[in-house]
Parts: structure tokens; C-alpha cells; sequence
């Protein structure tokens, strides 16, 4: 449980006490508790959910676009301008 989920629950608990809500220490514990727990759990899984649909289309590599150059195969690459490295068979279509 986080800081922030503990202060979440004393304060939802002193309200509920406040309003004369009995017996309700136990379901606000499970309440923040699982709550935090299950936010670790999805985070995993919505990388690896987002990874998986990318496919893999988008790479980002850093460096300058010459050392770039230099170590990826030199005929399968068409540098377009200052910024931008294209791999050839990728190429669908033209426009002018």
C-alpha cells in the first residue's frame, strides 16, 4: 500500500465513522490494498500488450545519421534528408 493509498483510506474510513457508517475498517483496507496491487499487475501487462501490437514496425535508434549509415547495410537504405534513414524494400510508394 502507497502513502497516498493509506491517507486515501483513513480518510474514507474517519468519514465513514463521521456519518455514523459502522464496520467498514476491513473493506476499505481490501478496497486500497487491492487497488495497488492490481495497478502493479496491469502495468506489465499493458507494456507487453502495447509491445505486442506494435509489431515491431517502429524502431528508434540514437546516434548520428552517419554512424547510422555506416554500420547498417549501405544498399538497403536511402537516406531521405538530414534526419531521416528509409529501408528501401519498406518502400511502397512514391509521390512526387
Amino acid at each position: 500500500m502507497t502513502a497516498c493509498g493509506f491517507l486515501n483510506f483513513e480518510y474514507r474510513y474517519l468519514d465513514n465513522l463521521a456519518r455514523g457508517i459502522h464496520h467498514t475498517f476491513a473493506m476499505r483496507l481490501f478496497e486500497e490494498m487491492t487497488g495497488a496491487y492490481v495497478g502493479l499487475f496491469l502495468f506489465p501487462f499493458v507494456l507487453w500488450s502495447i509491445r505486442l501490437h506494435l509489431d515491431g514496425h517502429t524502431d528508434t535508434v540514437r546516434g548520428t545519421i552517419e554512424s547510422i549509415k555506416e554500420n547498417v547495410v549501405s544498399g538497403h537504405f536511402l537516406r531521405l534528408n538530414r534526419s531521416s534513414l528509409v529501408r528501401i524494400d519498406f518502400i511502397h510508394e512514391l509521390e512526387k
